[in-house]
């Protein structure tokens, strides 16, 4: 009776241990990969990516350009090419008018393009409650124009309305790793990735502070760099050196880890960043794949 017991409590111990798994299932669809342009110039490196209704972004950071392929029925058919000769694009957001901001890795600015690529100077913060230097590690555009700005150097996520003026700032938690990625959600909540720790934070639309939406996650991924969010809420974490995807619901909670390393379609080699549409598009910039992926979410 006492080795029964034993062992219940053993079983009963390993089940609290384990991570919270949702119910909730999420599936992907491999549906197609970007190698080349039109042209038939292979991508080198692609940093970033990003999928609106009818464009993809694409920092081809090693060529130094930015891609912009036209969609048709959610695939790309046809490109613009814009060279970014004095930098190198990690990533590339358009506004609702079709500018581009370029996020300059070299330079560590945030520079501005016009839909035909023509150069329109630097984003400059202004009116700072400060005087203290910007250093963005990635950034974010609302669907009102609003900009959320990852400052590394003061520690801060910037809310900067479509002119680049201060609106707030709301600080990073008290205790944290590296905060490697900012994304907004259609309501305006902003979200923030810790990717030492492998935890999702939140601010409500309006709110001047952070609070954990998940537990650490660090066991279950290694070292998430890019952050997205679908029309239901789910949260995706690109898993950078575990060449994974990882699911977390809109509670915190954990779905499950997608795709793994290699280097076939539908695999992944140290990729870096991740963009949702409002279909359940999802494009991965595979970067030492020198690629972008393209799947579809199957719930």
């Amino acid at each position: 009776m006492k080795a029964a017991r034993l062992i219940l409590i053993t079983v009963f111990a390993l089940l609290v241990a384990l991570p919270c798994w949702s119910s909730e299932q999420v599936r992907l669809k491999y549906v197609g990969t970007i190698y080349t342009d039109e042209s038939g110039v292979q991508l080198k490196s692609p940093e970033g990516v990003t999928v609106t209704d009818n464009f993809i972004y694409v920092a081809d950071s090693g060529n130094q350009r930015i891609l912009r392929y036209e969609l048709s029925d959610g695939r790309p058919v046809s490109e613009t090419i814009f060279p970014v000769a004095k930098s190198y694009p990690l990533m590339v957001r358009p506004d609702s008018k079709g500018n581009m901001y370029v996020l300059d890795g070299k330079n560590r600015r945030i520079d501005l393009l016009s839909p035909e690529g023509a150069p329109r100077g630097s984003l400059d913060p202004k009116g700072l409650p400060d005087d203290g230097k910007v250093v963005p590690r990635s950034f974010a555009l609302g669907g009102d124009g609003t900009i959320y700005l990852l400052d590394i150097f003061s520690q801060r996520v910037l809310v900067l309305d479509g002119r680049g003026q201060f609106v707030r700032g709301i600080p990073f938690p008290p205790k944290h790793g590296f905060f490697s990625d900012v994304t907004v959600d259609r309501q305006g909540n902003v979200y923030l990735l810790d990717s030492v720790e492998a935890v999702v934070y939140r601010a409500f639309k309006g709110e001047e502070e952070f609070s954990a939406l998940s537990e650490s996650m660090k066991d279950l991924m290694n070292f998430p760099t890019s952050i997205a969010v679908d029309n239901s809420g789910r949260i995706y974490l690109l898993d950078q050196y575990g060449s994974g995807l990882a699911v977390v619901s809109s509670d915190g909670s954990f779905l499950g880890h997608k795709l793994s390393m290699g280097w076939s379609d539908g695999m992944l080699y140290y990729p870096s960043q991740i963009s949702i549409d409002q279909e359940g598009n999802v494009f991965i910039a595979d970067r030492n794949n020198n690629r972008v992926q393209h799947f579809s979410v199957v719930d």
